[in-house]
């Protein structure tokens, strides 16, 4: 009857983990098991458009997102496709069935008024915090990249920080990998003079290689930990900030700002091309800004 789907998946990951980063495998997991308990035992030539479009339709009756549906089937996409360059199937049903993500909502970002406030309430109660936030605020560095940051990747004589490995939460703790989710190497994003006085400061408080120790000094704060901080900031503040909505307030700032689009990308780790679809409200305003002043020289 042909290759079964948890058969393909099997050997598709298994010849494939090693390439994705420890996040990636965590939620593709997750979803093999969903796909290995919904379909294990079917042959994939044996699945058609209208079987996914049924296994669509359960789920969102059972609450969960159009979203979450097309994260699940993109990974069972993805097997397919691998295996039919290989020659263990011959068709790949969810390309048939493909399920439109939903239109992304307009990314919510911190007002400048926000972020201020967030700092200036955390400069007087956490010193640790006010330098995760006013770091998040300036660069636009992930979590996991920002908790992943030492001593020797701080430089303040050329005003730099180099990001070059993440810390990542796991089943038994902390995985602190020598990659960042681009998967791009290390990237050396400048720092203005008051960021170098305040990492300093915080360096200067303690002891350890890391820039945000854990309890155990010798090991990187927990990531759970500061988005725990920083949403209790928002609650005492009544606004939704989080750390990633900081990496958000980041790259809206700086393309307002008219910061060119290829180095805002640099500096969040990102492609031009995810800049641009992820950040293209901001980019339309830039672009109604730039008709503007063109219609300007010709009044």
């Amino acid at each position: 009857m042909g290759i079964t789907v948890s058969e393909l998946l099997e050997q598709w990951y298994e010849r494939t983990r090693y390439d994705f980063a420890t996040t990636t495998r965590q939620t593709t997991e997750g979803a093999m098991r969903v796909l290995v308990e919904d379909f294990g035992a079917v042959s994939v030539d044996a699945l058609r458009p209208r079987h996914l479009d049924d296994w669509h339709t359960t789920r969102r009756a059972q609450g969960h997102s159009r979203s979450y549906s097309v994260r699940i089937s993109g990974v069972l996409s993805a097997a397919c496709a691998w295996g039919i360059r290989r020659d263990l199937c011959e068709t790949n049903p969810v390309a048939s069935a493909r399920q439109k993500r939903e239109k992304g909502r307009k990314v919510k970002t911190p007002t400048p008024e926000a972020v201020k406030a967030a700092l200036a309430l955390a400069a007087k109660t956490d010193p640790a915090l006010f330098c995760f936030v006013r770091i998040g605020a300036i660069i636009g560095a992930r979590r996991s990249e920002i908790l992943g940051l030492t001593r020797a990747d701080f430089d303040p004589d050329l005003r730099t920080l180099t990001i070059r490995r993440v810390v990542i939460p796991t089943a038994g703790g902390l995985a602190i990998e020598e990659r960042t989710k681009s998967d791009a190497g290390a990237r050396v994003v400048s720092i203005d003079e008051d960021t170098v006085t305040v990492i300093g400061k915080a360096l200067a408080a303690h002891d350890s290689p890391w820039l945000f120790p854990g309890r155990d000094p010798t090991q990187p704060m927990h990531p759970r930990t500061i988005t725990r901080k920083v949403g209790k900031l928002g609650e005492v503040l009544g606004v939704r900030i989080h750390p990633h909505a900081l990496r958000h307030y980041c790259a809206t700032q700086s393309l307002g700002a008219g910061v060119p689009l290829p180095i805002v990308a640099a500096r969040l780790g990102d492609t031009v091309g995810t800049v641009t679809k992820v950040y293209a409200h901001a980019l339309r305003s830039d672009d109604r800004g730039a008709a503007d002043a063109l219609a300007d020289t010709i009044r």
